[in-house]
Parts: structure tokens; C-alpha cells; sequence
């Protein structure tokens, strides 16, 4: 009797040891018990289980096999690539992801109640005559883009805005940094761009016209892909005669779609 409890209490102990620790598998044969903290594009950071609280080691994904994790899922890696089998507990990279893909929509305004200034252009005295009033400027916004990790990506922006009488059209270089790792996160968006701009479908010559803005926000992850919200700051700089775009800047809601 004594020794069937003995045998129940050591294979109930070793089932919990069992249960509490991830398998890595490695191409060679090798089997390694440890914590895994991360995966990253090119390797896998882990605690040796028989030492949780001791140093964090790393090994090449392409010398990993599989990793059995102690909820049962698995992470199953053939060459640089991961195949997913399920993994709701470990921050990854991927190589797929590299491609950043954003659709955003934005407003803008400032503490003028009239943004714009704009009347009619008098042909005889070839000057404009301005009248302050309300707009709901709104802008469309295509961002692609190379993700250098987790946290740093590089893009090209093309945007069109609708601004009452007139439509801008701006071509600009993003910077996106997003503060943790992992797949929900703070972020920072920095853009500078130029635009061209037209008024009644007339195009306005004037190619020195800039912009730069800046926004903080929050990265929420969806099961496909996520959604951005942010909120900032826009500086727009006409070129010097063109005076009827205020250009004392304009904060900008926004909310963009990441895939």
C-alpha cells in the first residue's frame, strides 16, 4: 500500500514538472527543457527550466526543429520559416510579416473656426478675396512599408485630402515605432512630405509646398491584422505668396487599418 502511494505521489510530481515546461526539439536530435521568452525572425530566446531564474539563452531558428509548449500547442519551423500550429502565449516574427500594409482615414483642424480662407480670385487685380468659414477637412491615406522587427518599420505614403474648395495630394516618407513587442502596442507615426493642391479642379503652381506631422496612438491586434488609433500634430508650409492656407498647424485625429 505504501508503496503504491509512494509510486502515485512521484508520477504526479513528474507530470507536473512535465506540464510546466517547453520542449525544444533541436534539428540535431537534441531535446532541451526550458522557458521559451521569444521568438524573433532569426532566433529563439529561452530560460533552461532546471534554472528559471538564471541566464536567457539563444538559439538559430534554423537549428530548431519544433517547440512543444506546456499548453500543448506547437511551433513546428522549416528553415527561416514558422509554421504556426497554435501559439497564443509567445511573441513572434515572422518573415511574412516584413510587408507593412496601412489604409487610414483623418481629420484635421486648429483653433481657427475658418481653417481655409477662400473666396474667388479677382482675374483683374490677380489677388484673392477671403472669407472665414467651417470646414470638415478629410483625408485618405495608403502607407507601404518594410517592418525592420517588432518595433521598426520604414514606409511610403501617398495621401489625398478634401479640404471644401480644394483637393490636396501629398507623397510622403513615414516612420512608424511601436514602444513593446508585443502584438498590441503604443506606437509613433512621423511623416514629411510634399503636396500639390488644386482649387476647383484647377491645378495652383506651386512645388514648394510641405508637411510634417507627427501622431501618438495605440495598435489594438485583430485576428487579421489590426487597427490604429492615433492623434497628433500637422504643420503644413505653402510656398511663401501662397497665404491663404493657415499654416500655425492642425491637430489630427486618425484611425487606420494594418494588414
Amino acid at each position: 500500500m505504501k508503496i503504491y502511494i509512494l509510486t502515485t505521489l512521484v508520477l504526479s510530481l513528474f507530470s507536473f514538472i512535465a506540464l510546466g515546461q517547453d520542449l525544444i526539439i533541436k534539428k540535431n536530435g537534441e531535446d532541451i527543457r526550458a522557458k521559451v521568452i521569444e521568438i524573433t525572425l532569426s532566433e529563439v530566446k529561452y530560460k533552461k527550466f532546471e534554472n528559471i531564474d538564471g541566464p536567457i539563452y539563444t538559439l538559430l531558428i534554423k537549428d530548431i526543429l519544433l517547440i512543444k509548449y506546456e499548453n500543448g500547442s506547437k511551433d513546428l519551423f522549416n528553415g527561416s520559416k514558422i509554421k504556426i500550429i497554435d501559439t497564443n502565449k509567445v511573441k513572434y516574427f515572422s518573415p511574412k510579416n516584413r510587408v507593412l500594409n496601412l489604409f487610414e482615414i483623418s481629420s484635421f483642424y486648429n483653433s481657427e473656426r475658418g481653417i481655409f480662407k477662400d473666396e474667388y480670385f479677382d482675374p483683374f487685380n490677380r489677388q484673392y478675396s477671403y472669407k472665414n468659414y467651417y470646414t470638415s477637412p478629410i483625408s485618405f491615406k495608403f502607407i507601404k512599408g518594410y517592418k525592420f522587427n517588432e518595433q521598426f518599420a520604414l514606409g511610403l505614403g501617398v495621401e489625398y485630402t478634401k479640404i471644401d474648395l480644394f483637393n490636396f495630394f501629398t507623397l510622403s516618407s513615414e516612420f512608424f515605432c511601436y514602444t513593446s513587442k508585443n502584438r498590441s502596442s503604443p506606437f509613433i507615426n512621423l511623416n514629411y512630405g510634399v503636396f500639390q493642391f488644386e482649387r476647383h479642379g484647377i491645378s495652383i503652381n506651386a512645388p514648394y509646398n510641405y508637411s510634417f506631422a507627427g501622431k501618438i496612438g495605440y495598435k489594438f491586434s485583430l485576428n487579421k491584422g489590426a487597427l490604429q488609433l492615433g492623434f497628433g500634430f500637422k504643420q503644413l508650409t505653402p510656398e511663401s505668396y501662397i497665404n491663404f492656407i493657415p499654416s500655425n498647424g492642425y491637430f489630427t485625429p486618425s484611425l487606420s487599418y494594418l494588414f
